[in-house]
């Protein structure tokens, strides 16, 4: 599944917001450690695994498209 995202640099909880899910991160955007961070938190939002969650489009940017693999027996579903 592809979602696209939102990133907010600040604390806050994964949201969804007009079809785009939006992710709050304190790292700083430097050596991947913002995007690592997202990684890691729409891994839980959607319990998944976080090798099941890749960056397609976006690496540099506030706002990216990433994959998100369904797991056995677990499947993904949008919240709005």
């Amino acid at each position: 599944m592809l979602i696209k995202i939102k990133v907010i640099f600040g604390s806050g909880e994964p949201s969804i917001h007009e079809g785009t899910l939006v992710v709050h991160t304190t790292e700083k955007p430097e050596r991947g450690m913002a995007n690592r961070d997202v990684i890691i938190q729409v891994a839980k939002f959607y319990g998944v695994n976080q090798t099941s969650v890749n960056i397609i489009r976006g690496h540099k940017s506030r706002r990216k498209v990433l994959q998100v693999a369904e797991t056995k027996g677990k499947s993904l579903q949008s919240e709005k």
